[in-house]
């Protein structure tokens, strides 16, 4: 009968060995070292949040629509500029009331707008005005 009892052991004693082992073999202790790891997956492509830059120059359309005021200088400054630069109707061109005029070639991007009368008073101003390729337009009124 004692020998059972040792054989009995034992067998707990081989049963936990192998189960000891199993376990090794899960957290890593088994782990092939000449196993090629995964490809990793490439992460997919997400599209640009902001807006393409536009090339080209825009215009500013120049509608005046008041009943008497004659414009005859108009500043356009960059938004980050402290002065507002030279008169882009020049010399020989003023806008009448019902007259258009059109200023092409402004490069795109943000500027603050101003108008003048003939005695450099300023009839209007527009800030943060936004030129795209496509142009804007800024009309004149008596109000």
């Amino acid at each position: 009968m004692a020998n059972s009892g040792l054989r009995r052991g034992g067998l707990v004693l081989l049963a936990v060995l192998i189960l000891a082992l199993g376990a090794l073999a899960c957290v890593g202790g088994g782990a092939d070292p000449t196993a090629v790891p995964p490809t990793p997956v490439p992460p997919t492509a997400v599209p640009p949040t902001a807006a393409p830059v536009e090339s080209g120059p825009g215009s500013v359309d120049i509608v005046n629509n008041s009943s008497s005021k004659t414009i005859c200088y108009v500043y356009i400054s960059s938004t980050t500029s402290d002065s507002w630069g030279d008169d882009q109707l020049g010399s020989d061109n003023t806008v009448a009331p019902g007259q258009t005029f059109t200023i092409t070639d402004v490069p795109v991007g943000t500027y603050d707008l101003r108008a003048d009368d003939c005695d450099n008073t300023e009839i209007d101003s527009e800030m943060g005005v936004e030129i795209t390729t496509e142009g804007i337009t800024w009309t004149f009124t008596d109000n």
